[in-house]
């Protein structure tokens, strides 16, 4: 845990810039008791504008409307306000804890680090900052910090699916850890256990059982499906999934009905086209990968699909103009620096 002085000195320097607007809105409104008309919210916000014109040392006041405009994704006035109410009161914990979201949503993940961790001196049982201390150390890659935390939010909720969860994404990319995928695997079965309608825990699974059994993977991802019939992610899981075990019709089938989804999702005309090559349909495979190519005219691995398509299919001129395009995108392309070189 950070020191107070530490903490002030460190936080101070994200939010002199939020003062000079903290009251922006406020100042629009001088009647007092007079928004009856408008939503509760408004209202609200507006009445503890008149209480802060009228003192503005009332930090619960200024943590309400700082909580309002952080939710309006009014970030920096929300600092100032925050901020202010931390200032006044010093002992709340939901006060450093509105801090620490308030910093990782305009990415000062230090300061939130600390203002999570000052909530939890202040309360040790305040589980939202114990996640969001996990969460945060997950993302910027203290997997042994976010850990610890989910580990600490477990005591306090044994059942807590997203603590498993988290831990589960830690463990997948702890490398060091020698069996680092099984406790992965553990942990997202684990979550599934508390909850089996954990839809990111079976497209987790599928992964991790796409390395090792892929019959197993491939129930997990249809689990995923009958959760999300619509999801593009679980579709494109298991259609992926089908091509890497060459059951080109059922991996087709996927992508179409993708494609149905979201006419413009570009990595399902590729792959489509790359299965299409695969089979030697090289005219096929030509029209979908120019299909790319129009869509993303720097996608430099479809250029280069094209070219390979091409030289196939007896086509040594478009071959090389499309080994080039590739070639003009990515210098350093090996195939298509090889296959130019065989083509001149």
């Amino acid at each position: 845990m950070a020191n107070n002085m530490t903490f002030n000195r460190i936080r101070n320097i994200l939010i002199i810039s939020a003062f000079a607007v903290a009251f922006t809105h406020c100042n629009y409104f001088t009647k007092k008791n007079t928004y009856s008309h408008l939503p509760a919210d408004t209202a609200n916000y507006l009445m503890w504008c008149d209480e802060l014109k009228e003192d503005s040392t009332k930090a619960d006041v200024l943590y309400k409307r700082g909580e309002y405009l952080f939710n309006k994704k009014l970030f920096l006035k929300a600092l100032a306000d925050v901020n202010n109410a931390t200032s006044i009161d010093t002992t709340n914990s939901n006060y450093y804890f509105l801090l620490g979201e308030v910093c990782f949503a305009v990415n000062k993940t230090k300061i939130a680090a600390l203002s999570y961790e000052r909530a939890i001196t202040l309360d040790k049982e305040n589980v939202k900052a114990y996640l969001k201390l996990g969460r945060l150390y997950y993302i910027v890659k203290e997997h042994v910090k976010s850990l610890q935390n989910y580990d600490e939010a477990i005591k306090l909720q044994p059942e807590c699916e997203e603590c498993f969860f988290y831990k589960g994404l830690n463990f997948r990319e702890m490398n060091k850890l020698t069996d680092h995928l099984d406790l992965a695997v553990a942990m997202f079965q684990k979550t599934l256990v508390i909850n089996q309608n954990y839809f990111d825990a079976y497209i987790q699974l599928g992964e991790l059982y796409d390395l090792k059994s892929p019959k197993i993977a491939l129930e997990y991802y249809n689990a995923a499906i009958r959760m999300q019939p619509q999801s593009i992610e679980a579709l494109y899981h298991r259609a992926y999934h089908y091509q890497m075990q060459h059951r080109y019709d059922s991996s087709g089938a996927d992508y179409k009905r993708i494609l149905e989804i979201n006419p413009n999702f570009i990595n399902g005309y590729f792959n489509i086209a790359f299965i299409n090559m695969e089979q030697h349909q090289w005219q096929q495979a030509i029209e979908g990968f120019k299909l790319v190519t129009k869509m993303n005219v720097d996608n430099a691995g479809a250029w280069y699909n094209l070219g390979f398509c091409y030289e196939n299919n007896n086509e040594r001129k478009k071959a090389i103009q499309a080994y080039q395009e590739c070639l003009l995108i990515d210098r350093i392309y090996p195939k298509a620096a090889e296959r130019l070189q065989a083509l001149k």
